[in-house]
């Protein structure tokens, strides 16, 4: 198999990532695995479903909150105003798969 460089590539509707074991295309509303059967990419699925499931049901409440012990994993952040601002889907996605892919660097 030939090994290619870690890409990111943003297109007018999608961004195409080949990072390590994590190859995906994301639009605003979805996202596609390529290898998500891959053992170890299983790990990162099950990550990638929670944030997932985390973001949809933050952006369909009226008052967002923080998660659990005031940790948000990401998706929200506040402004200087101390607003809530949420985080895109396809940002949620792309940093969920930015840190799948320094923790497994981190633990090489």
């Amino acid at each position: 198999m030939l090994s290619y460089p870690s890409t990111i590539v943003g297109r007018d509707k999608a961004m195409v990532l080949n990072l390590e074991q994590i190859k995906a295309i994301i639009t605003a509303h979805e996202v596609l695995l390529l290898n998500s059967r891959d053992p170890s990419v299983i790990p990162f699925v099950d990550e990638l479903h929670a944030r997932i499931l985390n973001h949809h049901s933050i952006a369909t409440t009226d008052h967002p909150q923080e998660g659990q012990n005031g940790k948000d994993k990401g998706e929200i952040k506040r402004d200087s105003s101390n607003n809530v601002k949420i985080l895109p889907f396809e940002f949620v996605v792309l940093e969920a798969c930015l840190e799948a892919v320094i923790s497994s660097l981190e633990n090489e």
